[in-house]
């Protein structure tokens, strides 16, 4: 089964009839990705049901220019908004911050009368999002670990038991948000999940901070995935399939379910030779190279005026920045390394 057809088997049965598992915090994950400004409030008191949210975004809204997640994430309110074990949850605390250098979103949805899924946004198509991406691998806390901070701590008064997760980069922010939230807050979390979702630094994963919440913190990454393998996580992780390979298997909606969890596999060959040349790459560099590397590709993008994924062709931007006069050689040797990484991995890939 995948998403949709989970929902539908599993649709007539509440969350007292069916307990709340793993694949359910993965639907609740995707919701993110979904615009919902004008349509659910900011604040804890103004609620609306998931029924009410699809019919008000689908009567405003087209996601026929929209990214995969967004366009996978409204397919699954759709069937969402007319089952009873998701149609009358209500929906609150919508927000959505981006500038330059953040892209953020959040969401809370309340399952019962004590308990709360608080869902954390990965990365959309905004550049600076994923400028951001890049920058959580050197520092700490980026603006939007620092937002999923502030965000969770609002449920200091509420008295509501929490589970915590997201998808991609809201997965990294899921785990963040739980390691600086006030004690008080995180004495109540249930669980943290992270969904193919970008990892911490090392500094973070040997902390004090992350022992305290390590056992609450549950992983799933596909066998073929790229994201889930960047930075660091402990080894509690579980592989899953994927319909799909590469960057493909990213999609939530591609994740293979067996009855109500994930079928689980083994590793593939591109996943590993990926995360041990990224991590060979990584140690080969300081973080100021890092960093060189990361403001010119996208001091590039800003002087071609690109502001989203759309807008990107790939050959082109390696070719603009290989050309470039503005960018030194030794970050174009970094680069070239990185491209070279692609290939070992493309070729990893036709292996399996």
């Amino acid at each position: 089964m995948n998403i949709i057809d989970y929902i539908k088997k599993y649709g007539n049965k509440s969350f007292s009839e069916k307990e709340f598992n793993e694949v359910d915090n993965v639907i609740f994950a995707c919701l993110a990705y979904i615009n919902f400004k004008d349509i659910v409030s900011c604040n804890f008191k103004d609620k609306i049901t998931i029924s009410e949210a699809y019919k008000a975004y689908s009567s405003k809204n087209s996601t026929k220019n929209e990214i995969s997640a967004v366009r996978n994430a409204v397919s699954i309110l759709r069937y969402m908004s007319t089952a009873k074990r998701y149609k009358d949850i209500l929906v609150h605390s919508y927000q959505y911050v981006f500038n330059y250098d953040c892209q953020f979103g959040a969401i809370s949805f309340d399952l019962d009368d004590d308990t709360t899924y608080i869902s954390y946004e990965g990365t959309d198509d905004l550049i600076s999002g994923w400028r951001e991406d890049c920058l959580i691998a050197y520092n700490f806390p980026v603006e939007s670990q620092t937002l999923a901070i502030n965000y969770i701590n609002k449920y200091l008064f509420k008295r509501r038991k929490l589970i915590v997760g997201g998808h991609s980069k809201g997965g990294n922010l899921a785990i963040s948000a739980a390691m600086y939230s006030n004690f008080f807050v995180r004495r109540r979390i249930i669980n943290i999940y992270s969904n193919d979702g970008l990892g911490i630094r090392k500094e973070e994963l040997d902390s004090k901070r992350y022992l305290a919440i390590k056992n609450r913190v549950f992983k799933v990454i596909p066998s073929y995935s790229i994201v889930g393998h960047l930075l660091y996580s402990d080894d509690n992780y579980e592989i899953i399939k994927s319909v799909k390979k590469s960057q493909a298997s990213h999609n939530p909606g591609t994740w293979v379910i067996d009855d109500d969890k994930f079928l689980r596999t083994k590793n593939s060959r591109f996943s590993v030779v990926l995360e041990n040349s990224i991590n060979k790459w990584s140690l080969k560099y300081t973080k100021e190279e890092k960093m060189k590397l990361i403001d010119s590709v996208f001091y590039i993008c800003d002087s071609n005026e690109i502001t989203s994924l759309k807008e990107i062709k790939i050959n082109k931007l390696i070719k603009m920045i290989m050309d470039s006069r503005l960018i030194d050689n030794d970050v174009k040797v970094m680069f070239k390394e990185l491209y070279r990484i692609v290939i070992e991995t493309n070729k990893a890939y036709k292996k399996d």
